[in-house]
């Protein structure tokens, strides 16, 4: 098969899904629907679905995987979120203390006070030491308070990863199961029906009597679609 016909042909397989099961299940604005189709692509391109039955498990497969990197990086989200919003707690004293300072100047100079370094010049030098410590950028130490503050959430969405990561290894396990069962074995009447049906002078094949340890031997020389392991 050629690349172009490979191609088109996996376009029509992802456009069935889509009347099947509608829309993909990305969130509208902060995930990419184009990253997470690419993604259904190259699992089908890997493991080549041979039916129906294998085209639902390559979505299963994405969907299970899309879910697990989404609480992945929720957690980054998470401990993001929580810093920023320590930081407009910070911010917000931060304009009071400059409303503080301004006030406090007025009186030092109303006093008139007399020393080697004006209170003026003193009060500006600690203000920029406190600014340099607001708008310095967030360390592992306060990130490290931040998961702290945050745990339970944090657990609570390493499971959800957790759970979904099963998910993606189970319908990887049914895939094996099918191609191994029932779906190689459904397959392989076809074929046979097919290339005897095709030599024959038009008329039905009578059934297959062949015994079950050459049927066996068969199933196992015969390659239909790529191992879901690799070999």
């Amino acid at each position: 098969m050629s690349d172009l016909s490979n191609l088109q042909s996996i376009e029509a397989r992802l456009s069935d899904l889509k009347k099947v099961f509608g829309k993909p299940p990305v969130l509208p604005g902060s995930e990419d629907i184009a990253a997470y189709e690419e993604m259904l692509r190259r699992f089908i391109e890997r493991f080549q679905p041979q039916d129906f039955f294998e085209m639902v498990l390559m979505k299963d497969l994405t969907d299970a995987t899309w879910e697990a990197a989404r609480m992945g990086r929720h957690k980054v989200v998470l401990l993001d979120r929580r810093y920023r919003d320590e930081r407009k707690v910070t911010t917000k004293r931060r304009k009071e203390w400059l409303a503080k300072k301004t006030d406090l100047a007025k009186r030092v100079a109303a006093s008139k006070a007399d020393a080697l370094t004006g209170p003026e010049d003193a009060l500006d030098h600690l203000v920029e030491e406190c600014d340099a410590i607001l708008i310095e950028p967030a360390s592992e130490l306060d990130h490290n308070r931040v998961l702290e503050a945050t745990l339970a959430q944090v657990e609570k969405l390493t499971k959800l990863e957790m759970i979904a990561l099963g998910k993606r290894d189970m319908a990887l396990r049914e895939l094996e199961w099918y191609r191994e069962g029932l779906g190689r074995r459904l397959r392989l009447v076809s074929d046979d029906f097919i290339s005897e049906h095709a030599n024959g002078a038009g008329a039905l094949p009578a059934p297959d009597t062949r015994d079950a340890e050459k049927a066996s031997t068969q199933l196992e020389t015969t390659a239909d679609a790529p191992p879901v392991q690799p070999q």
